[in-house]
């Protein structure tokens, strides 16, 4: 499933669409021509059970779209809030001692550059990567190397406390980033989804021709592009396209701290 989702987004949807489509075109050529044809009771059996069971598959199919749309505007909102922090901490740390900006700016910019290239362009272990969690602590050793600094400042003690609050607050937004999972895909549950949206253009396929050879394709063709994209847009939420798509705003947005 992993190595799917990092295909390119259109191969992605072309795999889905395409499988569908082919099914369609094998089988109602057999229609048209009369080479497979359906009694008259088979026929008032067939209509209704592909309305029942492209309705399941489209409301199943919504329910684990909504689930993993939500899963990743999660993720999203967590790296915003993480990257937030950051940008408080450095502002607090410019008003507080100018001549510690330096030192914390090349800190963080390790760890952010670590975060990137380990927990954002390649899916993040739970509990984070072991290089950026070495990177954060050597940042949170820091953290404490000038408070022990400032506490003896009393004109900066106090304004340091803000500095202090805003380094716990990131700390736990990377803790609620690196411990959640994102959006994950059930081979068994997709596999079922395939099969109900597969079944449902079958039994399409072999509905009797009604009126025009052309409105049966139309019919057919339009029911298995359609199951087609419906399938692909839960991969195409699943899949390392989006999820770069997403972030790289955030991405740009902190590079621009440190530029």
């Amino acid at each position: 499933m992993e190595n799917f989702l990092a295909l390119p987004t259109w191969v992605i949807i072309g795999i889905c669409v395409l499988v569908p489509v082919v099914l369609c075109v094998l089988i109602v050529p057999f229609v048209i021509n009369g080479k497979y044809k359906t009694q008259a009771e088979d026929d008032s059996v067939i209509g209704p059970a592909a309305a029942f069971l492209g309705t399941a598959f489209t409301l199943l199919l919504a329910f684990v779209i909504v689930n993993v749309w939500t899963a990743e505007s999660a993720r999203e909102e967590a790296l915003f809030r993480e990257f937030s922090q950051i940008e408080d901490v450095m502002l607090e740390v410019s008003v507080i001692d100018p001549g510690m900006k330096e030192e914390f700016r090349a800190s963080l910019q390790k760890y952010v550059d670590s975060l990137i290239v380990k927990e954002i362009d390649v899916p993040a272990p739970i509990g984070g990567d072991p290089e950026t969690n070495s990177a954060f602590r050597e940042f949170l050793e820091l953290t404490d190397r000038s408070q022990v600094a400032l506490s003896t400042d009393a004109t900066k003690a106090t304004e340091a406390n803000g500095l202090f609050t805003e380094v716990q607050e990131l700390i736990a937004e990377r803790q609620t980033r690196v411990n959640s999972g994102g959006a994950h895909l059930d081979v068994i549950f997709i596999a079922i989804m395939a099969l109900l949206g597969i079944i449902t253009v079958l039994l399409v396929a072999v509905l009797p021709v009604t009126s025009s050879r052309k409105s049966k394709w139309l019919q057919s063709l339009s029911v298995a592009i359609a199951t087609g994209l419906i399938m692909s847009l839960i991969f195409y939420i699943s899949s390392d396209d989006y999820s770069h798509r997403a972030e790289q705003g955030q991405v740009e947005r902190i590079y621009e701290l440190f530029n």
